[in-house]
């Protein structure tokens, strides 16, 4: 078995070598950078589901996010059908996770943040309709 397969790298090639190399020797500053852009990213959640009946669940050490939709009431059915169909974003259904998952969706907020600001609208804009 590969060495790196025990990090759940099957294939590696130099360049992924030498990235990973310099990730760790110098990217000191880009992670403090990564880590402010990802909190400013959690902030703009909270303020933005925050007069909503969504409950976010501020994560520590990830950029995964919980979205507690429960006071919905909604199925899971309808839940999946509000955030694929009617505010067309690609979420992970809490239920997934194990049964006390039902009601909670997982948002990935590890991207641009005009990206999220137009998916919250999205959820915004189903809420609403």
């Amino acid at each position: 078995m590969h060495v790196y397969s025990q990090f759940g790298v099957a294939h590696t090639g130099i360049m992924e070598i030498v990235a990973c190399q310099a990730a760790y020797e110098s990217g000191g500053s880009w992670l403090t950078e990564l880590k402010a852009y990802l909190a400013e990213n959690m902030e703009l959640i909270d303020e933005f589901l925050h007069p909503t009946q969504i409950k976010f669940v501020k994560p520590e050490g990830t950029y995964l996010a919980w979205l507690d939709f429960t006071a919905l009431e909604l199925s899971g059915e309808a839940l999946d059908d509000l955030i694929s169909n009617k505010a067309r974003l690609w979420l992970n259904s809490g239920y997934t996770f194990g049964a006390g998952g039902d009601g909670f969706m997982r948002l990935n907020a590890a991207c641009p943040r005009p990206v999220l600001y137009e998916a919250l609208q999205r959820l915004e804009g189903a809420l609403r309709g």
